[in-house]
């Protein structure tokens, strides 16, 4: 091996040296510089006052045996058929209106009502498609293949035939120089005629000690660069002419890129070189090319999304929807209630009963009373939904509380009740709840229609939309409840990140119950009140990661909720 090899192959050994101390390092810095995960006491994020417990749904009014008239803001009185005391049967007329105004707004509320399916409609869809979203993930793939940059020996003639169409180019080394030796054998190869010593490139040189010795009309080493000289640009002369290129390569190789490429011309008209001129050199696309080392890259699956985001951008729409159908419960009873003001103009008893009370037009409309009272000693009943998981733990007889958001009233006191009946028939889109079955929190759980019976006077109308609260009885496993951001889901398991006892990340199952409100879940079974929660997202986080304790709050939602 040439000594040339020799450094060449040193240097190999040496920079692959380095290169692996700095992968080392780099894998040592990572480890070391890996940041802690922040733990938190349960008690800091969870919910266990019993007043977390309250749970919300919607509902909507009806009456029995009670029949309350309330006065629109578009219906005029014309004409009172009945006074307070009076027996009225089903189907008598208790007053007659003007419908002018009316039919103006029954196009509007109607015109309301699809403007909002259509909201709904979109949104539910916007929801499929955050549910099917993958999150985003980056694998970095390493290549399967290395190339290998073999050094050769030069100097190393790789084609051509010294003219200024086909100059010769020769492979040097950054220590290479032209000899003497060198330049015989180009006047050799000019003299010989067009193309060459063909043999010299087929082997792909030959070593310039193994060619034969120069005699005395021959240039020597020592003579030759007194013998040379630049006397300009002799690119437009090809008679007598010998072009060289000489080309440097990444350590030697031929699959190697090209680092440097000078063109040489040498004027050997009279036998030995006379003049020696630059130009530049045009490398065709055989020389130019090479093997590029192939490099680790990154690819990218999933949606534009990462977990974090997907998580926040289903509670969010999850929420918008529940709004959506809040407000199309609420025109849809408005339309439904101007619509039949528009019928007949009259309205009219939907009950045996007596009227027990006739109030003036205009102070009922003011003091958000009715208009005219029929009773046959009955009441109002609301209809709502429970979830599933509420079954074991809500029964007939339980109080709950009620309020309206009517469109039609500025009512919006609280009324008592009682639960009445409990349904085993789950509630579905296509039965007499409509926009009411559905209840706050999980999609994924089923809800069951309950009645509610109300309590004292209430200043309610049929079909009014309301929301009922209710107090699910606590369950012996204590009912605490952790936000949902803190639990991860791997098909229908759930776990959560803990401190485990020897201080470092746990990854741990747990049994969860129903949700609160869409934010909160109850956990059933897996966690005590003495663990400490990671938030479960982020580079540091997986089971074995060191873990240091904090109570600032300011630093969990600074940074884990950092989306």
């Amino acid at each position: 091996m040439g000594k040339t090899s020799k450094r060449i192959l040193i240097g190999i050994i040496i920079a692959a040296a380095i290169a692996g101390a700095i992968f080392a390092g780099l894998t040592i810095y990572r480890n070391v510089n890996k940041k802690p995960v922040p733990v938190y006491d349960i008690e800091l994020l969870a919910m266990t006052d019993p007043g977390s417990d309250m749970t919300m749904t919607s509902g909507s009014v009806s009456s029995e045996g009670i029949q309350k008239v309330f006065l629109s803001g578009t219906q005029t009185v014309a004409d009172v058929a009945v006074k307070e005391g009076q027996e009225v049967k089903k189907g008598d007329v208790l007053f007659s209106y003007d419908t002018t105004l009316t039919q103006i707004e029954v196009e509007r509320a109607r015109v309301k009502v699809g403007r909002l399916n259509l909201d709904l409609s979109n949104a539910q869809k916007e929801l499929d498609v955050l549910n099917n979203s993958a999150p985003q993930t980056t694998q970095v793939i390493e290549p399967d293949h290395t190339v290998e940059y073999n050094p050769s020996e030069t100097p190393l003639l790789l084609m051509g035939s010294g003219t200024s169409e086909d100059p010769y180019i020769y492979l040097f080394d950054e220590f290479d120089s032209i000899t003497g030796e060198l330049l015989n054998k180009l006047i050799a190869k000019s003299s010989s005629g067009a193309g060459g010593d063909e043999s010299e490139s087929e082997e792909q040189g030959e070593d310039a000690a193994n060619e034969e010795e120069p005699s005395d009309d021959d240039v020597s080493d020592e003579d030759a660069g007194d013998e040379i000289s630049d006397d300009g640009d002799f690119s437009d002369i090809d008679d007598g002419s010998v072009y060289v290129v000489i080309i440097n390569r990444e350590n030697n190789a031929l699959n190697a890129e090209v680092t440097a490429k000078h063109g040489v011309r040498l004027d050997v008209s009279d036998g030995s070189v006379t003049g020696i001129g630059l130009f530049e050199p045009f490398l065709p696309e055989e020389i130019e090319s090479f093997e590029e080392q192939p490099e680790a890259y990154e690819v990218t699956s999933g949606s534009e999304y990462t977990e974090q985001e997907l998580i926040q951008m289903r509670a969010q729409k999850t929420e918008e929807i529940q709004d959506l159908k809040r407000s199309i419960a609420l025109a849809q009873n408005e339309y439904e209630q101007k619509k039949l003001e528009t019928d007949e103009g009259v309205v009219k008893a939907t009950i045996d009963g007596v009227v027990s009370k006739v109030r003036d037009e205009n102070e009922s409309a003011q003091n958000n009373e009715a208009f005219i009272e029929l009773s046959a000693g009955g009441a109002y009943f609301v209809t709502g939904t429970l979830g599933e998981f509420d079954l074991e733990n809500v029964h007939v007889g339980d109080p709950v509380t009620v309020q309206s958001y009517s469109m039609n009233s500025d009512d919006t006191g609280f009324y008592e009740g009682e639960i009445t009946e409990i349904s085993d028939k789950v509630a579905s889109s296509e039965d007499d709840y409509g926009y009411f079955s559905y209840g706050e929190g999980n999609s994924n759980v089923s809800y069951y229609p309950f009645k509610v019976k109300l309590k004292g006077d209430v200043n309610l109308r049929d079909d009014d939309y309301v929301e009922i609260s209710y107090m699910p009885e606590s369950e012996a496993s204590g009912g605490a409840y952790i936000p949902n951001a803190f639990i991860r889901r791997d098909g229908g398991d759930s776990y959560v990140y803990v401190k485990g006892e020897n201080g470092l990340l746990e990854k741990r199952s747990v049994k969860v119950g129903r949700e609160l409100w869409g934010e909160y879940t109850q956990i059933k079974g897996g966690l005590s009140s003495d663990d400490k929660l990671a938030f479960p997202y982020g580079k540091d986080v997986a089971e074995g990661a060191k873990t240091k304790e904090s109570n600032d709050l300011d630093e969990l939602y600074g940074d884990a909720y950092a989306w």
